[in-house]
């Protein structure tokens, strides 16, 4: 009997060849590279042990561990280790103007921050709260322009945000930080007065 045209010709399950498989240990053990090997070499293939698999989760909490017990070994309690400053941010809970910042600080024997670095801290008050303006530490003075930190150090150029600082109003003599990735420099100034976030460092 003649099939030719008939698409929807089915064979008979006896006749139906069973399908071409391929073990993974054919592909394994074969012998003949895929490509030349002066172009690319065979690829050499390596049995992990079964048990290995499970040390995964003991290498990461032995790696918390550690961190856990460095940030301890620097920083007092509720303070957290950033590029060598221990730090604590207030949350948006607990907004304070200037002078209540530094209040609330002071009862933690710390101030309001003054970062060694500027975008590490940035960085990680961006993981805390999100896109927030945080106050910290740098001033001047009315009769001034220069911007200091509480330790004492200027403030760099590179440390303000676009048109910043601006005196908007005539009255800004305090800080905030702005966690705006869109600002290379995250420095804004800001009123002394108005509640905002903050940042402590411990023993400024």
């Amino acid at each position: 009997m003649s099939h030719a045209g008939n698409s929807s010709f089915l064979l008979p399950p006896d006749e139906i060849e069973p399908p071409i498989t391929i073990s993974v240990l054919d592909i394994l053990h074969n012998t003949e590279p895929p490509v030349p090997p002066q172009t690319i070499p065979p690829p050499e293939y390596t049995t992990m042990p079964a048990e290995t698999t499970t040390d995964v989760e003991s290498l990461q909490n032995l790696e918390f561990s550690f961190q856990e017990d460095d940030r301890s070994s620097q920083c007092p309690e509720p303070f957290d280790l950033v590029a060598g400053d221990c730090v604590l941010v207030s949350g948006e809970d607990e907004r304070r103007n200037y002078t209540g910042a530094m209040e609330y600080c002071g009862r933690l024997g710390a101030g309001l921050a003054s970062p060694s670095d500027l975008m590490a801290l940035r960085n990680y008050v961006l993981l805390q709260l999100g896109v927030i303006h945080v106050r910290v530490g740098a001033t001047r003075s009315p009769e001034l322009a220069a911007w200091s930190w509480p330790d004492g150090r200027p403030v760099p150029s590179a440390a303000w945000g676009p048109w910043q600082p601006d005196n908007a109003g005539g009255q800004e003599y305090c800080t905030t930080l702005n966690t705006n990735l869109w600002w290379n420099g995250p420095l804004n100034d800001f009123s002394c007065n108005g509640l905002y976030a903050f940042v402590c460092q411990y023993g400024v």
